[in-house]
This record gives C-alpha cells, structure tokens and sequence, in this order.
C-alpha cells in the first residue's frame, strides 16, 4: 500500500469514528440552581409571578419563552446565559430578549 493511500484509508476511518461516537448531551438546568433563581427561569413560561418578574407582566401575548429569545441556541436547546445546560424552550427567564 502506498502511503498515499494509508493515509487517505486512515483519516476516513478517524473521521467515520468521531462522526459515530456518542455526543455526550448536555444536562437539563435545574430550576432550583442559584444562578436560574435569581434569573426567575422556569420550565413553563406560563407559571412566572408577574408581580415579581415585570417584564414577564408586560407580556400579554405570551411571547417571551426561551424559545423565541435571542440569546437562545434552537439547535443545542442552550442558552448562552446558561451554557452549560440545556433549556426548556417553552421555558422563561428575566434575561430574555426579543431577536
């Protein structure tokens, strides 16, 4: 085999490797984590206080859910606040910000 070749064979072979392996998913944020209470973040949108989160008082089309936030990632479910966790996208939180 030339060494051409080898190489060709072997940098395929790495490459079906590392596109089959595993992707190791991130873990879901925990509502309960300091840095989400003091954000306001829950999993469901509709179930943030209005009294104490205004911004989310102000929304009375019920636009504001991490889904439609500009600092949300729809392809890894990520915020880039929280960006080592995944978030609900039906989720809110008082960073959120129009796109």
């Amino acid at each position: 085999m030339k060494r051409r070749d080898f190489l060709i064979a072997s940098t395929t072979a790495i490459a079906g490797l590392v596109a089959a392996a595993p992707i190791q998913a991130q873990p879901r944020l925990n509502p309960n984590s300091p840095n989400a209470i003091a954000l306001g973040y829950v999993e469901n949108h509709q179930r943030v206080d209005a009294r104490k989160w205004s911004k989310k008082g102000r929304d009375k089309q019920s636009q504001q859910r991490c889904g439609s936030c500009a600092l949300f990632n729809p392809k890894k479910g990520t915020c880039s606040i929280f960006p080592a966790n995944r978030v609900n996208p039906n989720g809110w939180c008082n960073a959120w910000t129009s796109r």
